[in-house]
């Protein structure tokens, strides 16, 4: 696509109208109206790439040949390769080195860095720097040990247009399959709307599934970096894109392979510990310190911990633990002590009346309800 013919749909995509778009025949993105159709013909005639796709390493040999392949079996095209090694010490460079012509070959660019020295710079840092050296206005994040279905790139590409603020995702497929299943289940379960009001439990859109125009990254600073093991860029960056108010959007379809084994550092490296505090902290920087009065569920070990956790002028708003227990309801020192605060917290049933908002502690982290 000429360049005065990308500005001009730059400035005509801004004539967005709630989730209606106008008619924009004039412009040759577009095959009728923009959306519901793009014509991928049409999508795929950029000379330069439009796409980056990130993707760090980290001894990853085992799994990037399968990594690159997907990448060849991507639909659209052209793409550019933006592959960051990370002081690996396996073959993982030379197995990609020995991809380079069959990738040019199929118009995939590619732009390959390496950490200086014998030490990792992390996660976050290989991201950064895979980021930084590449040239699309798009990216696709890719972790080396994972496998894009391919159509990925251009039905992402399609709903990230749409929404140039947003941070896109998609359904996955588990490798191997029976791995993590109500997980699986549940993160491919939300709705548009959930994934905004799940926020407080988890990264609603993971990592590995990641898609968005560049300023949405560049918007938030970028990825933290603070250590290889350890570093939750993924969850950090969540909530600093929510603190700024962008959106988050997904394709409602099955367009990454996201393998579990045991040398994940998202499985072996951080503990839950570190986890549970950032969420605590976003709970109460983005709903706790806002409300007046507020509730926990359920009054057990999790709902106390929480509890204890808060800062005591957010400890101060709530009401009460909220549960169904007979026992805990019937005893008149069920609840919690607040020395500090020269309070005791009690346990109330779970009825209509109750002080929202709710929150509900379970093992990925906090649910959020009202009446």
């Amino acid at each position: 696509m000429p360049l005065e013919d990308r500005e001009q749909w730059d400035r005509k995509k801004t004539a967005q109208d709630g989730n209606a778009w106008t008619a924009c025949e004039e412009l040759p993105l577009c095959a009728d109206c923009f959306p519901p159709n793009i014509a991928s013909a049409q999508l795929c005639t950029i000379d330069t790439p439009l796409v980056s796709v990130i993707v760090p390493c980290y001894n990853g040999e085992a799994y990037l040949a399968a990594c690159l392949e997907s990448v060849l079996q991507q639909t659209y095209r052209p793409l550019e390769l933006s592959f960051w090694n990370d002081a690996s010490t396996d073959g993982s460079l030379a197995l990609l080195e020995s991809f380079l012509p069959r990738l040019q070959a199929a118009e995939v660019t590619c732009k390959v860095g390496s950490t200086s020295g014998s030490k990792p710079g992390g996660a976050g840092h290989s991201k950064n720097q895979a980021i930084l050296q590449s040239s699309g206005e798009y990216l696709c994040f890719l972790d080396c040990d994972d496998v894009c279905l391919p159509q990925r790139v251009e039905k992402q590409l399609r709903l990230a247009m749409l929404y140039p603020t947003a941070l896109i995702g998609c359904n996955f497929e588990r490798d191997p399959p029976g791995a993590t299943p109500e997980f699986a289940r549940w993160l491919n379960g939300l709705t548009d709307a959930e994934l905004h009001t799940e926020k407080f439990c988890e990264c609603t859109i993971i990592m590995p599934t990641w898609f968005c125009n560049r300023n949405v990254i560049a918007s938030s600073g970028g990825l933290s970096c603070h250590g290889h093991a350890g570093t939750m860029e993924d969850l950090l960056f969540f909530h600093e894109h929510l603190k700024l108010g962008h959106p988050l959007y997904k394709v409602n379809e099955a367009l990454v392979q996201y393998r579990q084994h045991p040398g994940q550092i998202s499985v072996s490296s951080v503990p839950f510990s570190a986890v549970w505090a950032l969420r605590v902290d976003f709970l109460v920087s983005n709903l706790l310190a806002h409300v007046l009065q507020f509730a926990i569920s359920p009054a057990d070990r999790d709902g106390k911990k929480l509890y204890r956790q808060l800062p005591a002028a957010v400890r101060s708003k709530c009401v009460c633990f909220i549960d169904v227990d007979e026992r805990k309801l019937s005893s008149a020192t069920a609840g919690l002590v607040d020395k500090e605060l020269d309070r005791h917290v009690p346990v109330q049933p779970h009825q209509k009346g109750l002080p929202t908002p709710v929150i509900v502690c379970w093992k990925r982290g906090f649910n959020i309800e009202s009446e």
